[in-house]
């Protein structure tokens, strides 16, 4: 790309839907976009955009949005994914499941992940095979960090060959789409009105130079791109990432079992932390469960390795979230929690408080209500 033909923008960087530096070509003057034709779209294909949630050795949890592309495959961008111990998606209205990557390029910036069971209802989102033109108005679905119900924003292509430097590696012909989308989305889908994948969104920058500095940009892996990766990937065994230091070997990841009776719209997201929590603690990897705790609540516990010794042999066999809610950045639930240990199978009910740190919410106290009953 020819200097002449490159503008400079100026903005900050921002965790999970980020880019470091961007340059382009003149972009399309933006204009509004009416989002009512895509509710058709929106109806038939939020249920195949999910959450996802994962685990890591540094103790901090990713989270991102995904899209099934195939019978169990979630595509999604690879910073959501990378270096991940557990990696679960939660679609609109099921239980979170577990997942593993299958493949994963961080200078594509594109992971694809094989869950545990093939989602119910789900319907396979499709990547555009032929170009994408300029001008045409998209929608973009996925979840903001820490909300339970995912995200629409309709906006419009103002460019097909862009190159930014995303999340440290060099990138081009990317898609810019005029939108402000919440951080979270990454790894979310960019639909057509006919509902077919144009892209995966993975970055966002507050302003554009050469045009409104403070227009809002989103640019997004292409579908042919996409396509490719998924080609390459969706026949691969897993791609194992190496144990954390201070993980026990178990002797499985099974569990546990989840449950929401709670109406409150907020339950799922609280849920899908308690319910990776749970996986996290009987797979032995407790570096990264300690990671969806609070540093006031491991404080408490007498550091890390002192909460993880408590642990003992407990095993979590599955969870009932009854109430939920959540005020602000702080949110709580009430479950009932089933565990088995030399003890036996035991029943307690606990009040769970949450906060929510770099929008993913963390459990920040832990109270036993009443005594426990056996199984």
């Amino acid at each position: 790309m020819r200097s002449s033909r490159r503008w400079p923008a100026a903005f900050v960087c921002v965790p999970l839907l980020a880019a470091c530096s961007v340059w382009s070509p003149p972009l399309l003057a933006p204009t509004p976009v009416d989002a009512s034709p895509f509710d058709p779209v929106v109806q038939r294909y939020s249920a195949s955009v999910g959450r996802l949630l994962s685990t890591s050795c540094t103790g901090a949890p990713f989270a991102g949005s995904g899209f099934v592309v195939g019978p169990g495959l979630v595509l999604t961008a690879a910073h959501v994914v990378d270096g991940a111990r557990q990696v679960s998606v939660r679609l609109a209205g099921a239980e979170p499941v577990p997942a593993e990557v299958i493949g994963i390029d961080p200078n594509r910036d594109t992971a694809l992940v094989r869950t545990e069971s093939d989602p119910a209802g789900a319907p396979v989102i499709a990547l555009a095979a032929d170009a994408t033109e300029v001008g045409s108005a998209v929608v973009a679905l996925g979840y903001p960090l820490g909300e339970s119900r995912w995200h629409r924003e309709a906006a419009r292509i103002t460019s097909v060959t862009d190159s930014a430097i995303v999340n440290g590696a060099a990138m081009h012909d990317l898609l810019t789409v005029d939108a402000t989308l919440p951080i979270g989305m990454s790894g979310g889908p960019v639909l057509d009105a006919r509902g077919v994948a144009r892209g995966m969104a993975v970055a966002a920058i507050g302003g554009r130079g050469g045009r409104d500095s403070t227009s809002p940009v989103a640019l997004g892996i292409p579908a042919a791109r996409l396509a490719g990766s998924f080609a390459e990937w969706r026949n691969e065994p897993p791609v194992r990432s190496a144990p954390c230091a201070g993980e026990v070997d178990r002797g499985g990841t099974g569990g546990p079992d989840l449950v929401v009776t709670s109406s409150d719209p907020d339950a799922p997201e609280l849920a899908h932390t308690l319910w990776l929590l749970g996986r996290s603690i009987n797979a032995g990897q407790y570096p990264g469960a300690a990671g969806l705790l609070t540093s006031s609540l491991l404080t408490n516990e007498g550091g890390a390795a002192t909460w993880a010794a408590g642990l003992g042999q407990t095993r979590w066999l599955g969870i009932d979230v009854a109430e939920a809610g959540m005020d602000g950045d702080r949110a709580s639930a009430r479950a009932r929690l089933r565990t088995t240990s030399g003890e036996g199978c035991r029943v307690q009910q606990v009040d769970y408080r949450f906060v929510r740190a770099a929008g993913i919410w963390r459990v920040d106290a832990i109270e036993p209500v009443g005594a426990a009953q056996a199984c």
